[in-house]
């Protein structure tokens, strides 16, 4: 539960320490949203990832350009533990899926705030800055 550096800041969650990159924004779904060309791209937290390992699968439930509400199921992974359903972080329009995914899933668990991500956003909403997101963890892991 410390600052890593001007670069990330860092969330112990048990036994592994989470990174939190400076370079974006976060979600309450455990998201991490980066702007760039191309509208917002959206990928997973270490956080997320904590408790999955092995991930094998992964399918799209949606098709791009599509209309998305907060929370909507717009695919899904499968790892060795189970399947795990995953949510936009807000509404507006995915633009595109990271379509390389589908073959191998790998760099989800592997490099989830590179390679991994998953895909472009359009949106207006707010997300929670690397501060907020550290606050939001911290909270919850008194609870």
């Amino acid at each position: 539960m410390s600052a890593a550096g001007d670069h990330e800041l860092v969330f112990q969650a048990g036994q592994a320490p989470v990174r939190i990159p400076r370079d974006r924004m976060y979600s309450r779904n455990h998201c991490w949203i980066q702007e760039g060309p191309g509208g917002f791209r959206v990928g997973v937290t270490e956080f997320f990832l904590q408790s999955r390992r092995e991930i094998y699968f992964l399918e799209w439930s949606v098709e791009s350009p599509a209309s998305v509400k907060p929370g909507e199921a717009v695919g899904r992974l499968e790892d060795a533990q189970g399947e795990f359903t995953l949510t936009s972080p807000a509404g507006g329009v995915i633009l595109d899926l990271n379509t390389l995914l589908l073959d191998d899933p790998q760099p989800v668990e592997s490099d989830c705030y590179g390679l991994g991500w998953l895909f472009h956003l359009e949106t207006d909403a707010r997300f929670l800055s690397p501060e907020e997101y550290l606050a939001f963890l911290q909270m919850n892991a008194t609870r």
